[in-house]
């Protein structure tokens, strides 16, 4: 973290580039499995300070950007697989802001950390199972436009069904 916020423009990225990349480029962020332990206490949280939209679960919110509704959820298992309060709230949340958002004609953007599906080594790890299982039926039925992942550093594309597959 303390390198990415502290990095100027790089060369090998921007050469045109020269300012703090953290204060100039529009940047959303969803707590990761590095974050998530202390709530991202010394990891994101103590970095981004705003408010989370989903009491109990640090790093959920939703924006607006241009013709889009950003919803960003926190996956990790102590607010997903662990806590069914915290999965149920952020359900309730999406549900609402996708709603408000295709009310509008908004495209829905969600993003969160560790990717449901994905053809690196972790697509078989357990809390992506139940996540699996339990978010992909749920955004099939919201109509959600798109879905950002990360963690895997692969990159992926598809379209997924209903019930959860291809």
């Amino acid at each position: 973290w303390e390198g990415f916020f502290n990095q100027t423009g790089n060369a090998n990225y921007n050469q045109e580039f020269e300012g703090d990349l953290i204060s100039n480029l529009p940047l959303a962020a969803a707590m990761g499995n590095h974050d998530s332990s202390a709530a991202g206490v010394g990891g994101m949280a103590s970095h981004y300070l705003w408010d989370s939209d989903v009491a109990g679960v640090p790093v959920c919110y939703a924006f607006d950007y241009g013709a889009a509704r950003m919803i960003i959820l926190n996956l990790e298992n102590a607010y997903s697989r662990d806590n069914v309060a915290a999965r149920v709230a952020q359900l309730q949340f999406l549900t609402k802001e996708v709603k408000e958002a295709k009310s509008k004609g908004k495209w829905t953007i969600v993003g969160y950390h560790k990717a449901l599906y994905s053809g690196a080594n972790h697509m078989d790890d357990a809390d992506v199972i139940f996540n699996r299982g339990y978010w992909a039926p749920k955004f099939a039925e919201l109509d959600v436009d798109v879905v950002l992942q990360g963690h895997d550093h692969v990159f992926s594309r598809g379209f997924i069904t209903k019930t959860g597959y291809k």
